[in-house]
């Protein structure tokens, strides 16, 4: 899709990738791997999304893309959706600002490519992004991506430009 959309439309600047994860041991499912194939993306910028909770898993990730010739990696912590965040991933490291801090602490000195992260405004509330946000800004990130709802909300609801205003203002 990215492909067709690129050649008949063309002036996107870059494209994430749908996020990939460790399927247990340290494995990656073909389908993900094959979706982020410098070959299967010729021609568009291509910044793959990564889904994990932990340094370890986000170093082998980012090591994996790394060897494929990425230089800038996503770190998705907006996805909502309940199969994600019962197992500790995406928006549901919001609720535990600390240990996204602690794995950039440890992933950063150790990756070689630039980092953006994907989040939202908080995982039950809206305030839970802005004591995040001011401890980010003391990282190299290349972008913040902030959806502006929380993830309770999911995809529904209005979003809250309010609260989105503050976190710009961080």
């Amino acid at each position: 899709f990215r492909n067709a959309f690129q050649k008949c439309f063309g002036s996107i600047d870059r494209y994430y990738s749908p996020w990939i994860k460790l399927d247990g041991q340290q494995t990656i499912r073909n389908a993900q791997i094959r979706d982020v194939k410098p070959e299967n993306n010729a021609g568009i910028n291509l910044i793959p999304q990564i889904m994990c909770k932990n340094s370890a898993d986000f170093i082998f990730l980012a090591n994996y893309l790394g060897d494929l010739g990425y230089d800038e990696i996503n770190w998705n912590l907006g996805c909502p959706y309940p199969m994600v965040t019962k197992r500790g991933m995406g928006s549901a490291l919001l609720r535990e600002p600390d240990k996204i801090i602690s794995v950039l602490d440890e992933v950063l000195p150790k990756i070689h490519q630039k980092l953006s992260l994907k989040m939202r405004l908080g995982f039950e509330n809206e305030h839970e992004s802005l004591h995040l946000l001011s401890k980010l800004n003391d990282y190299p990130l290349t972008e913040i991506i902030l959806h502006a709802r929380t993830a309770k909300q999911m995809y529904k609801g209005n979003v809250n430009l309010d609260a989105f205003e503050a976190c710009l203002s961080q």
